[in-house]
C-alpha cells in the first residue's frame, strides 16, 4: 500500500474517532467542554449549531469517505 493512501486511510480513523466522541457528548447534552472562548454568546451559538446542523454533515462526511475507503 502507498505511503499517500496509507496516511489517507490513517486520518479518516482519526476523523472516526474525533466524530464518536464528538457524538457522546452532544448524547450527554456536554458540548461545553469542546473548547474555551471569551465570548459566551458566540460559543453558545456555535455549540447550538452543532447537532442541529454541522453534525449532520459531518456524518454524512464520514460516510462518504468511507465508502471511498472501502473501493480502494
Amino acid at each position: 500500500m502507498s505511503e499517500p493512501h496509507l496516511r489517507w486511510l490513517q486520518r479518516l480513523s482519526n476523523y472516526r474517532l474525533a466524530l464518536a466522541q464528538l457524538r457522546k457528548l452532544i448524547d450527554k447534552g456536554q458540548l461545553n467542554e469542546l473548547g474555551h472562548t471569551y465570548n459566551k454568546a458566540t460559543a453558545d451559538k456555535i455549540a447550538a449549531l452543532i447537532p442541529s446542523s454541522y453534525f449532520t454533515l459531518f456524518c454524512q462526511f464520514e460516510q462518504r469517505m468511507v465508502e471511498l475507503s472501502d473501493a480502494v
